[in-house]
């Protein structure tokens, strides 16, 4: 997977899926051996890249597919930032990149994860709301996710000890 970082830099799509397929395949593997019932944080973090170069081709099936199997996602084999940060940007995108600003608008947190360990994650999900509902013509709306997005941020600075303003 390492190498579809500079391939996405690069524009070099077909190399970036080729890279990131293998690597969500493997990861997978490795990780229904050791944690049956879990998905692969790796797998997640090459799926998130794989959906990124789909979307560059205009491959919304495919993207759409990764999507649904996020959103079915209720246990990670190693629970980190990688994984967090993929099962929130993922839907996300697909959202902004196609310009779908209702479907954007009416994304929702994913229930059952542990969101409070990982808000900055949680965090692009009320991103994505707060501009899907502001294209959509819906500013209540999108100050609503913006609010949420400032609780975020206050949390994060209530919790290292350093003060606002």
């Amino acid at each position: 997977h390492m190498p579809s970082h500079i391939f996405v830099r690069l524009g070099m799509w077909p190399e970036t899926i080729e890279s990131n397929l293998a690597s969500a395949r493997r990861a997978g593997e490795h990780a229904a051996s050791l944690h049956p019932g879990a998905i692969s944080f790796d797998a997640l973090h090459a799926d998130d890249y794989l959906v990124y170069a789909w979307l560059q081709r205009g491959e919304d099936d495919k993207v759409r597919q990764v999507v649904e199997e996020v959103s079915r996602v209720r246990k990670v084999n190693v629970e980190n930032f990688a994984a967090y940060y993929a099962l929130a940007a993922i839907p996300a995108r697909f959202a902004l990149e196609r310009r779908s600003w209702s479907d954007a608008a009416a994304l929702t947190v994913m229930a059952g994860l542990p969101w409070e360990r990982y808000g900055y994650a949680e965090a692009l999900t009320h991103f994505a709301r707060a501009v899907g509902a502001a294209r959509a013509g819906d500013p209540a709306s999108a100050r609503g996710a913006e609010g949420a997005i400032f609780a975020y941020c206050f949390a994060a600075l209530r919790a290292s000890g350093a003060r606002a303003g």
